[in-house]
């Protein structure tokens, strides 16, 4: 179980948390909904390890900080339960936005697992 800081909102009677992940628990929960022939609803393009490797060698550089969101969706909704400025995930997410930098704080933290609890904000 994957526990959140976050602030819950409704847009159309429909809850979003925005809050903060660890980075090690972001990377090792996601899947990616890629899209081929095989699977037409994919919505995801393949992923480039060239970029993603690049992003993972800026956070080193800089100390892991960035601020763009990473836009997840819990499909089954009985995944996730909030209480308290606490959002608890069990089970997968999908990542819907930022597979790229999701990639590169993946390969930052192979090669510097000292980032794992580096703050990743998603939504």
């Amino acid at each position: 179980m994957i526990e959140i800081n976050a602030v819950q909102y409704l847009m159309n009677d429909k809850p979003f948390y925005l809050g903060i992940m660890k980075a090690g628990d972001l990377v090792k929960n996601f899947k990616i909904d890629t899209w081929s022939i095989s699977n037409p609803t994919g919505y995801q393009r393949n992923l480039s390890k060239t970029r993603s490797k690049k992003f993972g060698v800026y956070l080193g550089k800089c100390k892991g900080i960035f601020h763009q969101t990473i836009l997840i969706n819990i499909r089954n909704k009985e995944n996730i339960n909030y209480k308290d400025g606490i959002a608890k995930i069990s089970g997968e997410f999908y990542l819907v936005d930022g597979q790229h930098r999701v990639g590169g704080v993946k390969s930052l933290l192979e090669a510097q697992p000292s980032f794992d609890s580096l703050p990743i904000p998603v939504l």
